[in-house]
């Protein structure tokens, strides 16, 4: 049975695997350039793609409030 609340259950869901996913792909990216790199370039470019991530993402979250 479908109530209003299941597709924002589903939309939730989907924004936690996107957002877990993107942590993951940092984590990844940090252990493979800490390895090849280096720890401090390991760091700066993690850190420069979860920037990245999270400027990407505000956009989207400022237009709920735009009526």
């Amino acid at each position: 049975m479908e109530t209003v609340a299941t597709p924002w259950i589903w939309a939730g869901f989907f924004a936690f695997v996107l957002v877990a996913t993107a942590l993951l792909f940092a984590a990844w990216l940090w252990q493979h350039l800490s390895g090849t790199a280096g720890p401090e370039v390991a760091r700066e470019k993690t850190l420069e793609y979860l920037t990245g991530y999270l400027i990407e993402k505000s956009p989207p979250v400022d237009n709920i409030f735009v009526s």
